[in-house]
């Protein structure tokens, strides 16, 4: 990992997305090959009194807040522990919110946990969440596994890596974080983590 504490290219692929664009493609060009006789006018269609009902039109879609998924809500949990331990070295949330088998996990809380045992100790850094960028989700959470993506503004830090060091300074920037979720055993865990820089 680079010196901040960076977690690594994304590992996960977008196969899903792929599949999905490669779909509406098909289905684009397959509508393209229509004839113009089955294209109702709207003059053909019957009319409708102002007080018919409208039994044969969809329901409104109700408001759906990401946010409020488990699986989401473990992703933005962990940053908040994150946070944390980068202020404190207290990195007992960090572990418990991933899987054994998350290197990237591992490794983050290993670092600032020794930076603090070791006398150093971080200055700014923290991350906050773009409210104007959308949350990315993929996969099949009614199976078990999610993919969330969500960017953050890395803010300014300084890093005293042990007691005596000499500091070193880091700019604010734009990351995109991706969370691999596995369902264990009822809960929501982080089971890999990749990070890139995010390019408005």
């Amino acid at each position: 990992m680079p010196a901040r504490m960076r977690l690594g290219h994304r590992a996960v692929t977008r196969a899903l997305a792929a599949t999905f664009a490669s779909l509406v493609l098909a289905a684009a060009a397959g509508c393209g090959g229509e004839s113009e006789t089955n294209i109702e006018s709207a003059d053909d269609k019957p009319k409708r009194s102002e007080g018919q009902a409208r039994d044969d039109e969809p329901s409104p879609t109700p408001t759906f807040q990401l946010e409020e998924e488990p699986y989401v809500q473990v992703a933005l949990d962990y940053y908040e522990a994150f946070n944390k331990a980068n202020d404190t070295g207290e990195v007992e949330k960090l572990r418990e919110l991933s899987t054994a088998d998350c290197k990237a996990c591992r490794l983050t809380a290993d670092r600032l946990e020794k930076v603090y045992a070791d006398g150093g100790h971080i200055e700014g850094g923290d991350l906050e969440q773009l409210p104007d960028v959308d949350i990315a989700v993929e996969g099949s959470p009614d199976r078990g596994t999610a993919y969330v993506t969500v960017v953050y503004e890395y803010l300014e830090e300084t890093v005293v890596e042990k007691a005596g060091a000499k500091p070193k300074d880091f700019p604010t920037e734009l990351t995109e974080e991706q969370f691999t979720l596995e369902k264990v055993e009822g809960t929501w865990k982080i089971s890999d983590l990749t990070s890139e820089e995010y390019e408005d």
